[in-house]
């Protein structure tokens, strides 16, 4: 990304190139564009969102990438004011349940640590890795 010098009150440049239209990419883009420089978002995939996409299979959904944001800093809640974003947010079910995917398949993550072992999430191996070390 071209960083702008503002000097006197103006920019030295016009025009911006930003490489990359993942969410840093399209944040500074978005930006740059509001304090009205022209600007041009190179990207070398074929969509927009870098690491972050949802992914739908046979029925399932899941996020890739990263799947949340804290609205604790001013520039996040601006910005989801600013695009209109916030009909489209999405919260967590209150149930709590995560998966990871296994061989193409979701895996429940166990919510305690005797339901970690005695699930198969970790290996008997690492099930006695971690019992030596931390008892």
């Amino acid at each position: 990304m071209v960083l702008i010098c503002e000097c006197s009150g103006y920019a030295k440049a016009k025009k911006v190139a930003v490489v990359g239209a993942g969410i840093s990419g399209l944040a500074a883009a978005y930006k740059l564009k509001s304090h009205g420089l022209n600007v041009t978002l190179f990207e070398a995939d074929k969509r927009a969102g870098g690491k972050i996409r949802t992914v739908t299979k046979d029925g399932l959904i899941w996020d890739e990438g990263a799947n949340t944001m804290t609205e604790s800093e001013v520039e996040v809640t601006s910005l989801l004011d600013d695009l209109e974003l916030r009909k489209k947010q999405q919260f967590p079910i209150s149930q709590h349940k995560r998966y990871i995917a296994r061989d193409g398949l979701p895996l429940l993550i166990p919510s305690n640590p005797v339901a970690l072992f005695k699930s198969n999430i970790l290996s008997t191996e690492s099930k006695v890795v971690f019992l030596n070390k931390f008892f």
